[in-house]
């Protein structure tokens, strides 16, 4: 795939099917989009070494996996090496349910909203998310009434949340309820190791802060060597 230029609807779509066991690559590319920057939905894929970035206030999301022509979801998807800045919405986005997920080694700027986040219709049966370096995140966030994750992990049977940095997260956001650097909700098994927390909320809010939530139903959680800074 070559260059996406300005757009004012998402910037690519990939949806349709491929054959069993083959990959859908989508990398390499540069995206400036005043939308989202990739809808996908087959099987097999692969995302990897993108430079998505949001041109003014209407831009969206930056990476989107929906559901494609298979309803039963996606067997395997990575999501590697991305650079994605300056988005008004989420820098990934979960909507889809997947076997197997690796979303490792993104960077991660400038974001309205959150890192990676999985709506009510996203589920992982197994998730590795590991080495993405996620900066100012939340920045437009401040709305009372409406709790904030950078990192919303739901559904989730067996994960590795590892070696990632969330920094900066929500500064404004002054009159939310609450704000949290990872929540995480109707997990079976987790592992939170070696992530480092730094910033999470404004100096002043009357709202609860967490660098790390976890909310029923789990099953198990192992949280190790994290580091935690305000």
């Amino acid at each position: 795939l070559g260059k996406a230029g300005e757009a004012s609807v998402d910037a690519l779509v990939a949806g349709g099917a491929v054959l069993p066991d083959s990959p859908f690559a989508i990398t390499g590319n540069v995206i400036y989009t005043e939308g989202d920057g990739i809808h996908a939905g087959v099987d097999g894929l692969r995302i990897s070494d993108n430079e998505i970035s949001g041109l003014g206030t209407r831009s969206g999301d930056g990476i989107v996996v929906q559901e494609g022509l298979d309803p039963q979801g996606i067997n395997d998807a990575r999501i590697e090496g991305n650079r994605l800045s300056q988005l008004q919405g989420n820098a990934i986005l979960i909507h889809q349910r997947l076997d197997n997920a690796s979303i490792s080694g993104n960077t991660i700027d400038g974001i309205g909203l959150g890192a990676l986040v999985m709506g009510e219709a996203g589920s992982v049966g197994s998730l590795l998310v590991s080495a993405n370096r996620c900066r100012n995140l939340g920045l437009a966030a401040n709305v009372e009434g409406t709790s904030y994750a950078a990192v919303q992990l739901i559904c989730v049977e067996r994960g590795d949340f590892c070696d990632n940095l969330i920094a900066e997260v929500a500064r404004a956001a002054v009159v939310s309820p609450g704000i949290t650097g990872l929540r995480a909700a109707g997990i079976g098994q987790l592992r939170i190791n070696g992530n480092r927390f730094l910033g999470i909320g404004p100096d002043r809010s009357s709202g609860e802060m967490a660098a790390i939530q976890i909310l029923p139903p789990f099953d198990r959680v192992a949280i190790d060597s994290n580091q935690v800074e305000r």
